[in-house]
């Protein structure tokens, strides 16, 4: 039995059945989620949610990369911030502890899935939701404590929108995909304006100092 289900329908029902998704690779993954209460169907990635966008719209980037990959990044940045620990500001630490419950979430959804096929216990999809949880709430609250001073998304951390089923990691996929799509922009805009490096330098397109 899930105890903290972040898989479930628009009509709270957990109750689901899975369509087992069949790879080229021979990897088996879940292709459609159907709900035996109200029967609405979704692929699994489109898994409905409060506010906040699903799995598939906020992990499209750590998709793409892998979770290993996505683990690595986190994990250099982690050392990053060690080896500043008596310079690291506010945001470095917000930028970790996100990075650290988006890795979490997506995860413990992943798990989830692998639940549905019978091929995980409960006891390791439970353990792995109730980390999710945790760190996701302890993002939420890091948030509130400084006013949301560096979140980008578009709802609000005080909303009570965030109070439902799963709102708390729902609320870091928001925060991660605002992270995502700002690191976007700032790669575009290194490319074709000036900018300042890490020592505040400023240099050309091409990374000469000006």
């Amino acid at each position: 039995m899930l105890l903290n289900p972040a898989i479930h329908c628009t009509c709270g029902a957990t109750d689901l059945v899975a369509v087992p998704l069949y790879r080229s690779d021979g990897s088996t993954g879940v292709a459609v989620l159907t709900c035996t209460l109200c029967g609405l169907a979704w692929e699994a990635g489109m898994t409905p949610t409060c506010p906040g966008p699903n799995y598939t719209q906020a992990y499209t980037t750590a998709e793409t990369l892998g979770l290993v990959d996505e683990e690595l990044e986190l994990l250099l940045l982690a050392e990053y911030i060690k080896e500043r620990s008596t310079a690291v500001n506010t945001r470095e630490h917000r930028d970790l502890l996100l990075r650290q419950a988006a890795f979490l979430d997506w995860t413990a959804y992943g798990l989830e899935l692998d639940w549905f096929l019978g091929q995980v216990g409960d006891e390791t999809v439970n353990d792995s939701s109730s980390k999710a949880v945790l760190v996701a709430r302890e993002f939420l609250e890091f948030d509130n404590r400084h006013d949301a001073a560096y979140a980008h998304g578009p709802t609000r951390v005080t909303s009570p929108a965030w109070a439902c089923h799963g709102g708390t990691r729902a609320y870091v996929r928001q925060e991660y995909l605002a992270l995502r799509q700002t690191e976007e922009a700032e790669a575009d805009q290194e490319e074709y304006l000036p900018h300042r490096d890490s020592n505040g330098e400023l240099l050309d397109t091409e990374g000469r100092p000006l």
